[in-house]
C-alpha cells in the first residue's frame, strides 16, 4: 500500500493537481505533456469517492428533515482536504489578492458555498425516467444526488482543458504548464468533452430537454470566461489558474443543476 501510494504522489496528473510549485519545478516539465489524461482518470475516481463516501454516510447517518448534513460535510472535507485542497488555495489567492484576510474570507466563502449546494441535493425517488435494461441499469444511480457527484468533478477536470485553449502562455507560465498547454490540443479538449457531455444528457433527461442542453451550456461558458479572467487576475496563464478554474467549474455544474431540479 506504501509503495502505491507513494507511486500515486509521484505521478504527472496528481502532482499537477494537489503539488506545491516549488515540487513542480524540480520535475522534468516533459512529464506533464499527456497529464490531461491522468487528469480525466482522477476526476472520475474521484466523483466515485464522494458516491462511496456519501452513501457511506447516507447508510449511517441518514437525513435530517430531508437534509443530508453529514454527508454533505464528510463530501466538502473529503474534497477540500485532498483533491481540490490546491483549487482551493489559488481560488483564494487569485480572487482575495495579497490581503490575508482576504484569501482566507474567499475561502471560507468557497467552503460554505459547496456545503450549500450540498445540503440541497436530493435523490428524488419520484422522478419519472426512461427504463433501461437491466445490464445497464448499473450506470445509472437511481439515487439522482448520486449523478451530480459522478459527473461534476468532470466537468471541473474539462474546465482546464478548455482553459489553455483560450489563454496562451506567456512570460509567468511556469514550465510544466507549457508542457501541459502543448500537450493537450483542442482535438484533446473536444474529445474529453464528450465525457461529463455524455454523462450530463444520460443523467439529467428526467428535468427535461431546456435543463439537458442548459446546464452543460452554463458550465462550458463560466469555464472558457472564467478561466479568462482568472488568467488575467493571475498575470497569464499558470497552473493556479486551471486549478481556480477547475473550481468554479464544478460550482457552476452544480448551481445550474439545482436551479432546474
Amino acid at each position: 500500500m506504501r509503495s502505491i501510494y507513494r507511486r500515486l504522489l509521484d505521478r504527472p496528473a496528481y502532482m499537477f493537481l494537489t503539488a506545491c510549485d516549488e515540487p513542480l519545478e524540480r520535475q522534468n516539465p516533459r512529464r506533464f505533456a499527456r497529464a490531461w489524461v491522468g487528469l480525466m482518470a482522477l476526476s472520475i475516481a474521484t466523483g466515485l469517492g464522494l458516491v462511496g463516501l456519501w452513501g457511506v454516510g447516507w447508510r449511517f447517518f441518514g437525513d435530517d428533515y430531508g437534509r443530508f448534513v453529514l454527508p454533505a460535510a464528510a463530501a466538502v472535507v473529503f474534497l477540500f482536504a485532498w483533491p481540490m485542497r490546491r483549487s482551493l488555495v489559488c481560488a483564494s489567492r487569485l480572487v482575495g489578492g495579497e490581503d490575508p484576510a482576504g484569501r482566507m474570507v474567499i475561502g471560507a466563502m468557497l467552503i460554505v458555498a459547496a456545503w450549500a449546494c450540498f445540503l440541497c441535493l436530493k435523490p428524488d425517488w419520484y422522478r419519472a425516467e426512461y427504463a433501461m435494461p437491466g445490464w445497464l441499469a448499473w450506470i445509472r444511480p437511481a439515487a439522482k444526488v448520486y449523478r451530480v457527484l459522478l459527473v461534476m468533478p468532470v466537468w471541473g477536470c474539462w474546465s482546464m482543458l478548455i482553459t489553455v485553449q483560450f489563454c496562451r502562455p506567456g512570460d509567468r507560465t511556469e514550465q510544466a504548464m507549457r508542457a501541459f498547454a502543448h500537450g493537450c490540443g483542442p482535438l484533446t479538449a473536444a474529445g474529453c468533452m464528450a465525457v461529463p457531455l455524455a454523462g450530463t444528457f444520460a443523467y439529467f433527461h428526467y428535468l427535461g430537454t431546456g435543463a439537458q442542453w442548459t446546464i452543460p451550456a452554463v458550465t462550458i461558458f463560466v469555464a472558457i470566461f472564467g478561466g479568462f479572467v482568472l488568467s488575467r487576475l493571475g498575470g497569464g496563464l499558470r497552473r493556479s489558474v486551471l486549478l481556480a478554474d477547475n473550481l468554479l467549474a464544478q460550482l457552476a455544474f452544480v448551481l445550474t443543476y439545482l436551479a432546474f431540479r
